[in-house]
């Protein structure tokens, strides 16, 4: 388990993180999530107003790419 530590008010309180295996997992990710969005019935206007009115609920601050070293 990870915790943060806030540094000032304006740090969030949640942070959402999404693991992978390896980079490799991430080719043609934009190709898998276009495949999903066909399958289950959403179109582009659809999504972008999806993320509008979640855009309402929370404040994006940004991200990060994380690796991760392992030493056996």
């Amino acid at each position: 388990m990870h915790r943060a530590q806030p540094r000032g008010a304006e740090d969030p309180n949640v942070i959402l993180t999404i693991t992978f295996k390896n980079w490799a997992a991430l080719d043609g990710l934009e190709d898998r999530i276009n495949a999903m969005e066909k399958k289950i019935g959403s179109d582009r206007a659809g999504i972008s107003k999806a993320q509008m009115d979640r855009e309402a609920l929370r404040e994006v601050l940004g991200s990060e790419d994380v690796q991760q070293l392992v030493l056996k």
